[in-house]
């Protein structure tokens, strides 16, 4: 793990939001997760709060999951991924409040001491790809011009028809960029769909797919 390269960013997988109810979304980012444990590579887990919680810029990245009401579930990411994740040791809890989580996330990449110090390239995973997911990366690619920032379409999900997210995340991306450091990386699997129903939790015991 020491001087990993590479670093996987899990962006409001949290069970509040439709869009993260969603078995295929939830099954791709746990085996994606399951990657990254594997080759013991960093992860980050970054959850929205509300304002109700403290969101002093000093505890940025020293915040632990039982500092918060994790008893309710708009806080917490959710259990079939969280479950798994949460005692691996190269694994950091960030939060943020508001959409764009790179004044919360920046401190954190910054510490050089952390996990992070040495990443040349994160992935950036999870929802809502055309709000959350796009402007947290352009903030990021923004403000680490020497590092990189992949958006995995494949592991996101998004709000209305996810050919309309993808534009839109587009158009994002074309704002303030100082340099060729941020994409949209495309696999070609078929999109998870964006119009989601109750929480789908499932068995983390699947074959090899």
């Amino acid at each position: 793990m020491q001087g990993a390269k590479k670093a996987l960013m899990v962006i409001d997988m949290q069970p509040n939001y439709a869009t993260c109810n969603n078995e295929e979304l939830q099954r791709r980012i746990y085996h994606k997760m399951y990657e990254y444990m594997e080759a013991c590579l960093p992860i980050m887990i970054v959850e929205y709060r509300d304002y109700d919680t403290p969101h002093d810029i000093s505890l940025v990245g020293l915040l632990e999951a039982d500092d918060f009401d994790l008893n309710n579930e708009h806080e917490r990411t959710i259990a079939c991924l969280w479950d798994e994740v949460k005692d691996y040791p190269f694994m950091q809890l960030v939060s943020k409040w508001s959409g764009d989580g790179t004044k919360w996330i920046a401190p954190v990449i910054s510490d050089k001491h952390g996990l992070f110090r040495d990443v040349k390239l994160f992935e950036l995973i999870g929802i809502n790809l055309q709000y959350c997911v796009v402007s947290t990366a352009t903030g990021l690619a923004n403000w680490f011009p020497k590092r990189q920032f992949d958006i995995l379409y494949d592991y996101c999900n998004g709000q209305g028809r996810m050919v309309m997210a993808k534009k839109d995340c587009k158009a994002q991306m074309g704002f303030g960029i100082n340099s060729c450091n941020l994409k949209l990386v495309e696999i070609g699997w078929p999109d998870v769909k964006a119009d989601c129903g109750v929480v789908q939790e499932f068995s983390l015991v699947w074959e090899n797919d």
